[in-house]
């Protein structure tokens, strides 16, 4: 052995090169993964804040007697429409309400059977009454009559809406 010569280390045996991690199958599946994921929890997030959340029926009434209203702005305004439209919220509301079976019924048949309903007050029967009678009055009335009464049925509509509540549930209803 020579003596000036300096000691040179081999080092083939550990010079190995690792690749980087995304590069590896592994590290693009795990890449892969989390990319899934985050687009996963970004839709479920979208759809979480744009999902169309069920109405109470207070709101529902709300909705519906603004849309009465928008018809009101209409020009020229169909009364007809109009006044059968409210007749038929009425009908709905109380059906949903206290589940009365109003929806098939006529006006008259409606008025009859809420003669001796404790649930809605007197002034709101009287003030259903005249409701229903301005429908019937679309037929024969002329376009300033018609205009003042749909004012009073939105009047009437709110009313309804203020004055009515959703019935509490009894102990029997509770417990089943």
């Amino acid at each position: 052995m020579e003596q000036n010569v300096p000691f040179e280390f081999d080092q083939s045996i550990y010079s190995y090169h690792l690749p980087p991690f995304y590069r590896t199958t592994k590290g693009m599946l795990i890449i892969g993964g989390c990319v899934v994921l985050a687009a996963a929890l970004i839709g479920l997030l979208v759809w979480w804040r744009t999902r169309k959340r069920p109405l109470t029926l207070k709101a529902w009434g709300q909705r519906e007697v603004a849309a009465l209203a928008k018809e009101l702005r209409q020009d020229p305004v169909n009364y007809k429409r109009y006044f059968g439209a409210v007749t038929f919220f009425i009908k709905q509301y109380l059906h949903r309400l206290y589940d009365w079976p109003f929806i098939d019924k006529t006006d008259e048949e409606v008025k009859a059977f809420l003669v001796d309903k404790q649930e809605v007050p007197e002034s709101l029967k009287g003030q259903f009454d005249e409701l229903f009678s301005y429908a019937q009055m679309v037929k024969f009335a002329d376009q300033a009559a018609l205009a003042e009464k749909a004012s009073d049925a939105q009047r009437i509509l709110k009313n309804t809406l203020a004055s009515l509540e959703v019935p509490q549930p009894t102990a029997a209803e509770q417990a089943q």
